[in-house]
């Protein structure tokens, strides 16, 4: 549900600032949920507190579904121009293979890292080392991830002025 309000909202947001700097702002928003994620501790607040987080992750993660694409297709016009060919279907399709291959290699090296630090599900207790491994999959890992991702949004150099320029071409 917090996705999909989101997405409302960030759609409305992407008509005042650009499609980069939402995308940007919502990765921002994810890593905030992250460090909520970082204050939890066995105890009767846990569940409260997982649940904040995961309502600030599902918000700002919610800008993947929607910018990635749209910024996709600002390449995918600039590649019609440029090559006066459209390669749309080579475009999405290596976007998708990625995203899925990511996913896919992401939650493989979650595992296997928490693992590695002696993290079992099933276990009632963890060590200090057991827990580090899996805040390190969960949280420390994807928010170094996430920050990278906000400097390659922001190194795209299709804005909306070069994009209009490329449509009247």
């Amino acid at each position: 549900l917090t996705t999909i309000f989101g997405l409302g909202l960030w759609y409305k947001l992407s008509n005042y600032l650009s499609k980069k700097v939402c995308w940007s702002l919502g990765i921002l928003i994810a890593i905030m949920g992250l460090f909520v994620f970082c204050q939890i501790v066995p105890g009767d607040e846990s569940l409260v507190l997982l649940m904040i987080s995961m309502v600030i992750l599902a918000f700002g993660l919610g800008v993947f579904s929607i910018f990635p694409a749209s910024v996709l297709t600002d390449i995918i016009d600039y590649g019609t121009w440029k090559y006066e060919a459209s390669h749309a279907g080579s475009y999405f399709s290596t976007y998708t293979f990625f995203m899925k291959g990511s996913l896919a290699l992401g939650g493989v090296l979650g595992l296997g890292i928490a693992g590695g630090f002696g993290f079992d599900a099933s276990a009632t207790s963890h060590s200090e080392e057991s827990v580090f491994g899996l805040y390190l999959s969960l949280v420390y890992l994807p928010g170094i991830f996430y920050l990278l991702a906000i400097v390659f949004v922001l190194l795209i150099p299709i804005n909306e002025r070069g994009h209009k320029i490329i449509r009247r071409r």
